[in-house]
Order: C-alpha cells, then sequence, then structure tokens
C-alpha cells in the first residue's frame, strides 16, 4: 500500500507517531461502497498514544462529482487515547452505479486535522472503474445501450 505520510504526535514515552492514508485506491462502480483507511504508526511499536487523536477525511471532486457519482462526505475518525501501533479508523463513501458509459472518474479524499503539533493535509485519489459494457440493466424496465457516443434507454427491447 502507498501512504502519504502525515501528522506527527506525541505519545507515551519518546516516541513519534504518523497517521496516514493510502495515496491511491481503486473501486469497482458496482461495488457500491469504498473505504478511505486512516492508519497509526508510532515508533518504537510498543508505545501508546497518550490522549485521543481527532482527524478529519472529506471528499472533494475530481473528474467524477458529488451526488451523481459518490456521495460527499466530511467526518471526524478518532484514535482514542492508549492507540496503539497499527490501529485503523475507517470512512466509508458511496459509490453510484449509474448508467452511463464515463470512463474512469476520480475524486479525492483529504485528510486534515486541527491537532497543534501535527502536520495538516495528505491525500487519497480514488478511482471509480466504469463497469458499463455494450448492454447494461438499469432497471426493472429498462435496458440501457452504452455507446461512447451516446446512451439509449429503451424499455425491454433494444432501440
Amino acid at each position: 500500500m502507498i501512504s502519504d505520510t502525515i501528522i506527527i504526535l506525541s505519545c507515551v514515552c519518546s516516541c513519534a507517531a504518523t497517521v496516514s492514508i493510502p495515496a491511491m485506491l481503486s473501486v469497482a462502480e458496482e461495488e457500491g461502497t469504498v473505504s478511505v483507511c486512516a492508519a497509526l504508526a508510532i515508533t518504537p511499536a510498543t508505545a501508546t498514544t497518550s490522549r485521543a487523536i481527532t482527524v478529519a477525511l472529506a471528499t472533494s471532486n475530481g473528474t467524477a462529482t458529488a451526488a451523481l457519482d459518490y456521495v460527499s462526505v466530511s467526518e471526524d475518525l478518532t484514535f482514542p487515547a492508549g492507540s496503539g501501533d497499527g490501529a485503523v479508523q475507517c470512512l466509508c463513501v458511496s459509490i453510484s452505479n449509474d448508467c452511463a458509459l464515463e470512463g474512469e472518474e476520480t475524486f479525492t479524499v483529504i485528510l486534515t486535522t486541527e491537532e497543534p503539533d501535527m502536520i495538516l493535509h495528505s491525500t487519497t485519489i480514488v478511482t471509480i472503474t466504469e463497469n458499463e459494457g455494450m448492454y447494461k440493466h438499469c432497471s426493472a424496465n429498462a435496458l440501457c445501450w452504452a455507446s461512447p457516443v451516446h446512451d439509449i434507454v429503451g424499455m425491454g427491447s433494444l432501440i
């Protein structure tokens, strides 16, 4: 897993800690959700955090558009006091399984914190992979014909 290391904080004893999120993730449109997990790394690995650590994750449009391609999310994740090396907190983002032939699209998840002794920013680029082929069943009564030029929707038969 590729990760952007960020957020330096203090632990119980002499140690260093970081929180990171993956630099890139990919999700197939039909999967419905993607999990973006923030991971805590502490050196030495036997140390724990002396206090709760809160980070914020928020989505931002790229070529994918909130409300059309995914559900926009802004949420705080908290690592409780005493968290150790390898602790993980995750955010789930809903993906829309639409009928449009769009190709791959991306959005960004941004990690920030207001902790005074931490670096403030890291990002994940999420790629939504296309699942439309020649035909895709869009609803109980419609069959979609997808082409690079246009989409045609017919009621139960090909147009």
